[in-house]
């Protein structure tokens, strides 16, 4: 048996008022991330924040986003929903991998 152990840690960093919405939608949950991520710290856990565009585009989210992965303490990625992210589809009901490629690649 092996000493060594990986756990992968991943947060989806995402709008407050989850749902499938384009209007109305705030970010200020982000802020917490800051109290998790002193816990990380601690832990010497280094997450990754899957990010939604929301998060992404507003800049005191995208702000503390830095701040909690700078350093290396931790690494952001992307969580897009095909229903707010641009280019926006008709449907508000997919998910990505139901859109036809062309409109995936943008």
């Amino acid at each position: 048996m092996s000493d060594n152990v990986m756990v992968i840690v991943s947060i989806d960093t995402e709008e407050d008022n989850w749902y499938r919405s384009r209007q109305d939608v705030t970010v200020k949950n982000i802020g917490e991330l800051r109290r998790l991520a002193a816990f990380f710290d601690r832990l010497g856990v280094r997450p990754t924040y899957f990010t939604t565009y929301q998060v992404a585009t507003d800049p005191q989210a995208a702000g503390v986003l830095r701040e909690v992965a700078n350093d290396g303490r931790g690494e952001i990625a992307a969580h897009l929903h095909p229903w707010n992210t641009p280019p926006l589809s008709d449907s508000m009901e997919t998910m990505t991998l139901n859109l036809p490629q062309e409109v995936q690649a943008k």
